[in-house]
């Protein structure tokens, strides 16, 4: 990542990460709870694959098996963050 496009921080980031995940879902980030399973809701591999391709855009990263493994928004906070350190 660039000096000009740093990492988003942890809370922006998980902010964005929550609306990018309501919007693949198609409902409202306010509905969306952060325990939720997102595969439950309608969530494939696909948007999941598209998200962690995002997000390491932003300078994030984590293994699409640990975001399959627990799907939900609490658990992928947790991943992102683990890969960072």
């Amino acid at each position: 990542m660039s000096a000009a496009n740093p990492p988003l921080s942890p809370q922006i980031f998980a902010d964005e990460l929550h609306t990018r995940v309501a919007s693949a879902i198609g409902i409202p980030a306010d509905t969306l709870e952060t325990d939720a399973d997102l595969t439950d809701l309608g969530l494939d591999s696909v948007r999941i694959i598209d998200i962690v391709e995002w997000a390491r855009r932003q300078g994030w990263d984590a293994e699409f098996a640990d975001l399959i493994e627990d799907p939900t928004l609490d658990a992928w906070v947790d991943a992102f963050e683990e890969s960072d350190e």
